[in-house]
């Protein structure tokens, strides 16, 4: 039996990031080490040269028994196009659909996508393995409520099996890197906070989970409000590893990594011990109001550098709209402290939320100076399916229940009462090249920027300048 596990193809130039797919590769690490004789494939499209006609051959000409698809909510559309062109060129096979998306809308996700007929919500290591062990074994789902997650038709109607949360997270580890190529990583990964250290960078996860009830934040709905995290060893001991395979840095892309102190100093301590010479940044953010001069203090021993955090917005009453459960002085003073440490800083900042106008927006474009961050980012907000906001936009009218988020990264699909989308994207590129412009901020870009991720500069700046529509 062969197993195919991919993205949705997207054009080159909406290529933001090359990252390394570590879902994926949990997803296929996972069912290979339990069941050798599946040959399990992962095709990225992130790293494909060719076409799109090209890549969906790639994929037919390995005659998979299983088309695994990760699908996030903007990229639905493109989703419904690959999965109606696979089934149509491999009609033998079972195409499965998972990820954020699916995991928002669960059943529905059989009725938006048609030509699919499974799908697996939550952490998806357990549900896939059990999946291909019934196919292996019978040629067909035979019980389908011993699949954790998964979302089958019987009778034409949609069901849904209680998906699981694994508190041993180490039982997913070790990551095989031999199903990829990490060199083609390593060579066209771009910085996922615009500067690194490193040449080679590799991703980790090392906690699951988000307690949070951010109105705008879809991460408790992937892997659960409880916060799970994997072990010390099992983590260094991938940390080695990827050195092993050429990585110069890391970078976490945990929602919580700065949950659990013990966890964060237990690590840096391990990594200290063991003289791992590496570099790491936090480009997907950490909680603020988490964090303590100990920890901070660890963190830089063991080799962390950088530290991104998620402030939002400008103001105290904007933070209260959007349950973030944090004061600005509260955040001034933590970015002061982790400031001190000698940690560089960035602050991501939404712009376009349902509360916004255009003085909040004015509020919020001045905010990343007042706290004295080193870097900025302003994007716009999209309403994602399954969070407070979206449930509420749809209740009130705003949008539509089928809105669908862009499949293009610069495309704006929503824009708050009172200010129209054209408007938005004019104060957006406005606030971004005010702030970019800066002299100070043009000197850092200078001095700390490599000359391979250039093209990843001319990448935003080409969507935020001209805005291009889909390929879709």
């Amino acid at each position: 039996m062969r197993v195919i596990l991919t993205k949705p193809f997207a054009p080159s130039h909406q290529r933001m990031l090359v990252t390394v797919p570590v879902g994926l590769l949990y997803l296929a690490s996972y069912v290979r080490r339990f069941h050798t004789e599946i040959k399990i494939d992962i095709l990225d499209p992130d790293i494909f040269s060719g076409t799109f006609d090209e890549f969906i051959h790639a994929i037919v000409q390995k005659k998979p028994d299983i088309i695994g698809i990760s699908v996030f909510s903007h990229v639905l559309n493109p989703t419904k196009r690959m999965v109606s062109i696979l089934k149509e060129m491999v009609p033998k096979s079972n195409i499965v659909v998972g990820g954020p998306h699916i995991n928002s809308v669960r059943e529905k996700a059989l009725t938006q996508l048609p030509n699919a007929e499974f799908g697996i919500c939550g952490e998806g290591e357990k549900g896939l393995l059990e999946f291909c062990r019934q196919l292996f074994s019978d040629g067909m789902v035979v019980s389908p409520e011993a699949i954790p997650g998964l979302v089958y038709r019987s009778d034409s109607k949609v069901f849904n099996t209680q998906n699981t949360y694994n508190d041993n997270l180490d039982e997913f580890d070790p990551l095989d890197f031999e199903l990829i190529n990490i060199n083609d990583y390593f060579s066209m990964g771009s910085p996922m906070g615009l500067f690194r250290q490193g040449n080679h960078v590799a991703q980790i996860i090392t906690t699951r989970g988000c307690p949070f009830p951010c109105t705008f934040c879809a991460s408790p709905l992937n892997m659960g409000k409880k916060v799970r995290k994997r072990s010390t060893m099992s983590i260094a001991n991938e940390i080695e590893n990827i050195i092993s395979l050429g990585g110069d840095e890391i970078h976490v892309m945990d929602d919580n990594f700065t949950l659990d102190r013990d966890h964060v100093i237990s690590l840096c301590k391990e990594i200290f011990s063991r003289q791992i010479n590496i570099s790491f940044c936090m480009p997907n953010g950490v909680r603020l109001d988490w964090l303590d001069e100990e920890m901070l203090v660890w963190m830089k021993k063991a080799g962390w550098y950088h530290l991104g955090f998620g402030i939002e917005v400008g103001s105290d009453e904007a933070l209260k709209n959007i349950r973030k459960g944090i004061t600005m002085a509260e955040i001034k003073g933590k970015i002061a402290m982790v400031k001190k440490t000698g940690f560089t800083t960035t602050g991501f900042f939404i712009l376009g939320l349902p509360h916004d106008n255009l003085d909040t927006m004015r509020e919020t474009a001045g905010t990343p100076d007042k706290l004295g961050l080193d870097m900025a980012s302003f994007g716009n907000y999209t309403p994602l399916p399954g969070t407070q906001i979206y449930d509420k936009l749809i209740k009130e009218g705003e949008i539509e229940e089928e809105y669908l988020p862009s499949f293009s990264s610069g495309e704006i699909t929503y824009s708050p009462k009172g200010i129209s989308k054209h408007q938005l994207v004019k104060i957006q590129r406005n606030i971004v090249f005010k702030y970019w412009l800066h002299p100070r901020r043009i000197k850092l870009i200078l001095s700390r920027l490599k000359f391979r991720d250039i093209v990843y500069v001319i990448r935003r700046l080409y969507l935020i300048i001209f805005r291009p529509k889909s390929d879709e």
